[in-house]
């Protein structure tokens, strides 16, 4: 096997690599990524708590009883329907997507929703009841 020393590279190819290596003020250190990887998983849970919150002030019982609350993924919110409720997906669908997808924009302008979708699943949160005064 054949040392890497600098007799087996040529002088222009230990030109051609002191003159494109990186520069230290270009890497970061592993703490810095880490911390902005910290800070932006944060703030997409906020943005989640946030949303989650704003559909649970503006729906009825009956959504409430049909529908679960399924996340957020690149801008979109999706909202489950319970399979064995099929029938009112499309129904529940007419009624609240533009009712939603209005409120959202009021009410969490800090955060990006490219869309609701309604979908048949049974996983997620439970929409909060409302509690009377």
């Amino acid at each position: 096997m054949a040392e890497h020393s600098s007799d087996n590279f040529s002088p222009n190819q230990l030109r051609w690599c002191h003159a494109n290596r990186q520069a230290r003020t270009r890497t970061k250190s592993i703490g810095a990524l880490a911390a902005k990887a910290s800070s932006e998983m944060g703030q997409t849970a906020s943005h989640e708590v946030a949303v989650f919150e704003a559909i649970s002030a503006v729906v009825d019982d009956e959504f409430r009883r049909y529908c679960r609350y399924g996340g957020m993924s690149a801008g979109s919110v999706v909202i489950l329907v319970n399979p064995a409720d099929a029938r009112y997906h499309s129904v529940i669908r007419t009624k609240w997507h533009l009712l939603l997808r209005e409120h959202l924009e009021r009410v969490c302008r800090g955060t990006l929703i490219r869309r609701i979708r309604f979908e048949l699943g049974t996983d997620g949160a439970t929409f909060q009841t409302t509690i009377p005064d």
